[in-house]
């Protein structure tokens, strides 16, 4: 019962308009909708344009902050794997000039040093 009441003041309501004012014929011309109705509606229209301009510029900026901020990342993470090879390489070559000064250390011990007189003059 309540459906079917609803469902005939929804009709009632979308067909008043269309009838004549005592409710019991149909009107000769279309309803006409006042101005400052349609000025209201297209103030309204244009304000919700403007939000969802608004919100698509906020998208691009976000959009942008975001390829902004992977590209920095890249470059991070780039920077910091040639910061680990170098470290790498630093410690091959120390490695390395530790091998060169043992050995060279070994090839001196086995050097006799003599004292060395000189003749005066």
């Amino acid at each position: 019962q309540d459906y079917d009441a609803l469902l005939r003041a929804a009709r009632w309501t979308a067909a008043s308009p269309w009838l004549e004012p005592d409710g019991n014929a149909v009107c000769s011309r279309p309803p006409v909708s006042s101005p400052q109705g349609t000025s209201g509606a297209t103030d309204g229209i244009s304000k919700i344009h403007g939000v969802i301009t608004q919100i698509h510029e906020y998208e691009q900026s976000i959009a942008a902050a975001v390829e902004e901020q992977s590209a920095v990342i890249t470059d991070i993470s780039r920077n910091a794997q040639a910061a680990s090879d170098s470290a790498k390489e630093t410690r091959s070559a120390s490695d390395a000039l530790s091998g060169l000064a043992t050995r060279l250390d070994t090839l001196i011990h086995q050097f006799e040093v003599r004292e060395r007189k000189t003749a005066k003059v």
